[in-house]
């Protein structure tokens, strides 16, 4: 496993303020992060595919979590080397069968997100065993008191408590929530909707808006518990992002967007991929199986906290030659530019980038499931304009 993360890592500095030629007039301020390497693993060493899902950094250690292998691979941030494994397979205490996320408790705990349940296992960040720091190693999360089970699409961790989005399997409903530690039995749903997917009840019928509101990542949660969420997807002529303060609902930042229309050759490679191809998707409208596509690009791809900014990756991000574009609000609200991320290769705009504090983790080719390897980064802010 780790000789695939040994192949695929890679790390950057960023920073420099930057005035592009064609963004300036758009934006009031837009700065450059450029990203230098610092080392790179062996490429002559031959990758085997993974899902690679999640990564913490805690002091000068990376993990990144595999959720096919089920093993958290850890490495030095300095130089790239490697320094253990965990392995959290089974279905004993702290250990799983399956995985969504992985999130940082503490300096010696790994927070492991089970979606089933959906149940949280808390793992010694040393030496993978179950960890006693809550009292037991694994917390699970009901909806709303005694609802059925839940599946949960993806989670965030900030400041004892855990924030999750799911679907409730009894009720059909998708949902945001948060869950505190420290009341097991205190769960907070921030937003819900009906599923428009159905496999009961008539023909079956996946369609694409369940999986982007939800597995997205169009929510997240700031270092001082803020919540955002863009809840309306797309086609509606602007950015539209939900501001929760605490439990409640506090403002909406809106910003001018002009959504880009789908071609119809998009629209069909999208839906063949929703089931894995061609040949799958002639199975399944076989059986009387419908999916709905949507015809324009969703807005929001990625939302996070970063320099107690909000950055928001769009359907747009990537149409600029020089590299990702995000459009920087403050948490109030208020624009204040577009930062373009540099992003290097002829195929940077299949690559994703994971904002860890003052490193930037880029996995290049991750969406693409072919040969993958990282890029991190650290921050150096270094001077200069240029026109």
């Amino acid at each position: 496993m780790y000789s695939l993360i040994k192949y695929i890592v890679s790390l950057v500095l960023l920073a420099l303020p930057f005035a592009h030629q064609g963004l300036a007039a758009a934006a009031p301020d837009t700065q450059e992060y450029v990203l230098r390497e610092v080392w790179r693993s062996d490429p002559d060493t031959p990758p085997f595919y993974r899902t690679l899902s999640d990564f913490v950094l805690v002091g000068d250690e990376l993990f990144v979590l595999d959720k096919r292998s089920f093993v958290v691979s850890v490495f030095s941030i300095e130089d790239g080397h490697h320094i253990r494994d965990l392995d959290i397979h089974g279905e004993g205490p702290g250990e799983l069968s399956s995985v969504v996320s992985m999130e940082s408790i503490s300096a010696d705990t790994l927070g492991i997100f089970s979606p089933f349940g959906p149940s949280l296992v808390l793992v010694d960040a040393d030496v993978g065993g179950p960890s006693y720091e809550y009292g037991n190693s694994r917390v699970t999360f009901s909806y709303e008191g005694e609802r059925d089970f839940v599946h949960s699409y993806r989670c965030e961790y900030k400041g004892g408590k855990f924030y999750y989005s799911g679907k409730d399997l009894a009720s059909e409903e998708l949902f945001l929530a948060r869950a505190d530690l420290s009341s097991e039995s205190r769960v907070m749903i921030f937003y819900s909707m009906p599923a428009r997917s159905r496999f009961l009840g008539g023909p079956p019928v996946i369609d694409e808006g369940d999986s982007y509101i939800f597995n997205a990542k169009n929510w997240c949660v700031g270092d001082s518990g803020r919540v955002y969420f863009s809840e309306v997807r797309c086609g509606h002529g602007q950015l539209q992002i939900v501001v929760y303060e605490g439990d409640r609902k506090a403002r909406i930042i809106s910003h001018p967007y002009e959504s880009r229309r789908r071609s119809e050759a998009e629209k069909k490679a999208i839906r063949n991929n929703e089931l894995g191809g061609e040949r799958y998707y002639r199975q399944y409208s076989a059986q009387g199986g419908i999916i709905q596509i949507d015809a324009y690009d969703p807005d929001v791809l990625d939302l996070f906290e970063y320099e107690n900014r909000l950055w928001v990756q769009t359907s747009r991000s990537n149409e600029y030659s020089d590299g990702r574009c995000y459009d920087v609000f403050s948490p109030y609200g208020s624009f204040l530019g577009q930062h373009i991320l540099k992003m290097d290769g002829v195929d940077w705009r299949h690559d994703q980038a994971f904002f860890l504090g003052d490193w930037i983790v880029v996995v290049k080719g991750l969406d693409q499931k072919e040969t993958l390897h990282f890029i991190v980064t650290a921050k150096e802010e270094t001077t200069g304009v240029s026109h």
